[in-house]
This record gives C-alpha cells, sequence and structure tokens, in this order.
C-alpha cells in the first residue's frame, strides 16, 4: 500500500514530519521510511519505483503493518464481495510488496491472489512478505501504463483492488484501466480502489499534509476566506483526480454502488461492483 503523495502548495513534496500527520505508514518517494531512496525524483508513470533503492532494505512487519492501517482494511474487508468458505481470486494491482494482498490472505485464506508490479527489488520483496502464504500467491511483472491482460492475467477475477499506484498513470489511462479492470471481474465482483486524491483548494491540500500538530485555528484566514485559494498547476506526474472525478469515471464505466467507503484527509478507498446481470 504504497504512497506517493501530491504537492505542497510551493510544489515541493511533503517532508517526513507532513507525512507524519497521516501516521507512521505514509511516504514519499523522496523519503520512503525503511529504504534508501533519499533525493529519488518521482517520473511520469511512477517509473521511479523501479530503482531497487526505494524497496525496503528488511521484509516489513506484516502484522504491524495490518495494525497501523487497521480502520481502512476493516472496512476494506466488509466490502469485499469473497466467499468465506471457497476458493476465489484477488488482482492486487500495483502491489509493492504484497500489503494489501497479504491482508486478504490472512482474512480468506481460501483465496488466491495474482500480484501486479513492475519494480523487480520490491517484488522480490514481496516473495518474502507474502512467504506464509506460499501456494495461494504469485507476482506477475507488468507496467499498469500498458497492461498486458494475457497469459498470467486472464480472469474473471472475484475482486480487483489496488493501492496508491494507479494515480502514477495519466487520466486517459485511468479511465481505460477503469474500463479492463470492469471486464475482468466476474459478475458481482468488486473494484476497490485506495487512492491519494485531490483536495478542493490549496489551503485545505496544505492543512491536510501539513505537519502533526497543525491545526485549521492557524490557517483559518486562508481556509475561511471567501474565495480559498485554487490549486496551482501541478505538472501531470504530481496531479490527482478529485474524488468526484474518479467516481464519475467509475459510474460511466458500468460500476454500480460507487461510493466512497472510507477517507482520511487526502487518503481515500473508493470503488464499486460490476453487476450481477452483466455477463458480456
Amino acid at each position: 500500500m504504497d504512497r506517493t503523495t501530491t504537492t505542497d502548495t510551493a510544489g515541493n513534496a511533503p517532508s517526513t514530519e507532513a507525512e507524519g500527520a497521516l501516521g507512521t505508514r505514509t511516504g514519499t518517494p523522496t523519503r520512503r521510511p525503511g529504504t534508501d531512496g533519499a533525493c529519488i525524483v518521482p517520473l511520469p508513470g511512477g517509473y521511479h519505483w523501479q530503482n531497487p533503492a526505494l524497496a525496503p532494505r528488511e521484509v516489513p512487519d506484516r502484522h504491524q503493518e495490518q495494525a497501523q492501517r487497521a480502520p481502512e482494511l476493516k472496512v476494506l474487508y466488509r466490502m469485499l464481495p469473497l466467499p468465506p468458505d471457497r476458493p476465489c481470486r484477488i488482482l492486487d494491482l500495483g502491489a509493492g510488496y504484497g500489503t494489501v494482498a497479504g491482508a486478504i490472505l490472512d482474512r480468506f485464506p481460501l483465496a488466491e491472489a495474482v500480484c501486479v508490479d513492475f519494480a523487480e527489488a520490491r517484488i522480490a520483496v514481496g516473495h518474502g512478505y507474502l512467504a506464509p502464504f506460499t501456494g495461494h500467491f504469485r507476482y506477475v511483472a507488468r507496467d499498469l501504463n500498458h497492461l498486458q491482460w494475457d497469459q498470467d492475467l486472464v480472469g474473471p477475477f472475484d475482486a480487483i483492488v489496488s493501492a496508491y499506484a494507479i494515480h502514477h498513470v495519466d487520466d486517459a489511462r485511468k479511465q481505460a484501466l477503469y474500463r479492463e479492470i470492469y471486464a475482468h471481474l466476474v459478475p458481482g465482483g468488486g473494484f476497490f480502489h485506495f487512492e491519494c486524491i485531490q483536495a478542493p483548494s490549496a489551503p485545505l491540500r496544505a492543512l491536510y499534509w501539513a505537519k502533526e500538530g497543525t491545526t485549521a485555528w492557524e490557517r483559518r484566514a486562508q481556509l475561511a476566506a471567501a474565495s480559498p485559494e485554487p490549486i496551482p498547476a501541478q505538472p501531470p506526474e504530481q496531479q490527482v483526480p478529485a474524488l468526484e472525478t474518479h467516481l464519475a469515471w467509475l459510474r460511466e464505466t458500468g460500476f454500480v454502488s460507487v461510493d466512497c467507503y472510507w477517507r482520511a484527509l487526502p487518503l481515500a478507498l473508493f470503488g464499486g461492483y460490476r453487476p450481477l446481470g452483466d455477463a458480456s
């Protein structure tokens, strides 16, 4: 569940202090806890994640990570349309070392997870991270910028998940990927997307990513201005759509029961389901 954050109002990546406002689980490409990835500049398409320096030096503690992410994972478990008593298949797009896949396999021991990532060093860590589920997971090296749905990625899947990865592709590719995801779900299956989302204004975004302890009281003049400052133009690799934009794209694709299921400041879990009657 990797989180490459947006920039602040000056166009700079948030500092480690800013990440702390959202808990120790957050991180940026330039300062990734547990890695040697200082000063790695984000690239369009997310290709900076292929740098071996952004892979954890040690296999992370799975149970500790799940405890840190308990609120959002609790919601994800509720929303997953997976049978508790028979095998099922999930697909994790941009899986990294397998945080979300591992959490699902813990909760659904009969499930099989297919994990997609394009960073060899992170896939190597993932094999260690998911070792307790040997026989129930496999990695497939693919690039979300132009995903090949063949051979090892033949569907359909009961659920498809993605965590803080799809924001790396451009908006046209996001919409195309939503259509591909829909086509590879079983009728009744669901897509669940953890993602960074854009704030409505520059003051809100600055508050969302501020250092721990910052409150609206200190920034009330900017937040409560008659016309809060809009977010300035950003390069494509640092842009993220608003939540409402994502939900509209999902509905246009054909998903139903589309909603935001959990949110904490600029981090959200949203998605929808393929209708049971759609067997096309």
